[in-house]
């Protein structure tokens, strides 16, 4: 008993210097690895916030109007995303609206994501924006998910529809936002858009990553085989103990 109990405490000292060197490894190559388990594996997963009149009337009515006369000639886009695809279309530098949209997510957004993150802004970057659609006659609802993203925002462009709104997961709670509100999140914190139950709810949705283009999720793949390969190497030792006895 005495030699099974001292097997599994050197087992969890054996474990542990592994934690610390890996740790310490990857802050040694790049510190900002560090930020991403701050971001992803401590309460920074559920922040949030709303950010009042980021975008004025008339320009979410420019966003919108616009948004239609490209659906018009184009169609909207069902299958962008693979998993959890919406009904939208991505904004690119041909739209007419581009240019005032970056600089109001970088002049102002990036700031409200460096304070609630405890980010450097300079090391935020854009993923993708797009125009989403939410109507009666095709997609009304979006199931519980996470983003491909490190950061992302809702901004609500009209106010024509009855129920919609982003819903948590963690805390069961509806956003609904006013005109030109935006809602800002951790992308990788489940959520679902709400169905609506009449009219038609037009959003702004952005995807933003740290660093560079999936930093974090590649630095949380990491972590997972990690830890799959230390659990695979704590049944060996206890199989190997079991049959020596």
């Amino acid at each position: 008993m005495i030699i099974k109990l001292t097997s599994l405490l050197l087992l969890i000292i054996l474990i542990t210097l592994i934690y610390i060197i890996i740790y310490y490894s990857f802050k040694e190559i790049n510190p900002l690895t560090c930020k991403c388990f701050d971001i992803n594996y401590t309460n920074n997963l559920f922040n949030k916030k709303i950010i009042k009149k980021l975008f004025d009337d008339n320009f979410c009515n420019d966003i919108i109007n616009e948004g239609e006369e490209y659906a018009n000639k184009y169609n909207w886009s069902t299958d962008r995303h693979d998993d959890y695809p919406t009904t939208d279309n991505e904004i690119n530098s041909n739209w007419k609206i581009f240019d005032k949209t970056k600089e109001i997510i970088y002049n102002k957004l990036f700031p409200k994501i460096e304070e609630l993150f405890n980010v450097d802004k300079d090391n935020i970057l854009v993923k993708e924006v797009f125009l989403v659609k939410y109507d009666m006659n095709n997609q009304k609802s979006l199931d519980y998910h996470i983003d491909g993203s490190q950061f992302s925002f809702v901004i609500t462009l009209n106010e024509e529809f009855e129920e919609g709104g982003t819903k948590f997961f963690s805390e069961g709670k509806t956003y609904k936002l006013n005109k030109g509100d935006c809602l800002i999140f951790n992308g990788k914190n489940k959520h679902c858009g709400v169905k609506i139950t009449s009219g038609t709810r037009y959003i702004l949705t952005g995807f933003l990553d740290y660093v560079e283009y999936d930093f974090c999720t590649n630095y949380n793949d990491i972590l997972k085989d990690l830890t799959l390969y230390i659990l695979m190497f704590i049944a060996i030792f206890l199989l190997i103990i079991k049959e020596s006895t």
